[in-house]
């Protein structure tokens, strides 16, 4: 029996191979896109979400950031392909509540806007900076998470905790680098 191949196999093994590598490539490709679209997505609802913390009336900034925060999730729930029901909004609904500590801060921004004057104008911008990096936090936990395959059932608010507070003090760097005039060329708040 004879070991060498013919050139015909060599050929049509180093097309195989030429395919595989085709169809890695092309997965590699898929994989970064789909990055780039969840990236895009997680920076317009920063944006968003900072604006609604410049609305002067308070409790309605909250109102519209939690809008923005669930809209996001749905987004990313859809580039992902992750199926959801109603037990998963509620745990990603337990999720933003996990980040009461945040949302705390957030809503003491939005009653100090209650203070006439000057305490719209602090009030405006801690909220701001706040919401931006909250969505940013939850965007980029929940982007990590379903890029590696996992459900929203699966998502556990103790296993997250450190993710989402390293994910937080990014999104408020972010915040704090987008300015006034980029928000402002943002189409703003799409309730």
């Amino acid at each position: 029996m004879n070991n060498y191949k013919t050139a015909d196999q060599l050929l049509s093994e180093d097309a195989i191979l030429s395919k595989q590598a085709d169809i890695a490539l092309l997965k590699i490709k898929k994989l970064k896109l789909r990055e780039e679209k969840a990236n895009d997505i997680i920076k317009r609802n920063v944006i968003q979400a900072m604006t609604a913390g410049l609305i002067p009336i308070p409790a309605l900034d909250l109102m519209t950031l939690t809008h923005v925060t669930f809209k996001m999730t749905d987004d990313l729930l859809k580039l992902y392909n992750v199926h959801h029901d109603k037990i998963g909004i509620s745990v990603i609904r337990s999720v933003v509540i996990g980040a009461l500590p945040v949302v705390t801060i957030t809503g003491l921004g939005s009653m100090v806007k209650f203070m006439p004057g000057i305490g719209s104008l602090i009030g405006s911008t801690s909220v701001a900076i706040s919401a931006g990096g909250l969505t940013y936090a939850l965007g980029k936990t929940l982007s990590e998470h379903f890029s590696k395959g996992g459900l929203l059932n699966e998502f556990s608010i103790k296993d997250i905790v450190p993710q989402f507070k390293s994910e937080f003090k990014e999104g408020i760097k972010l915040a704090k680098s987008l300015d006034k005039k980029e928000l402002e060329a943002q189409e703003l708040i799409k309730l």
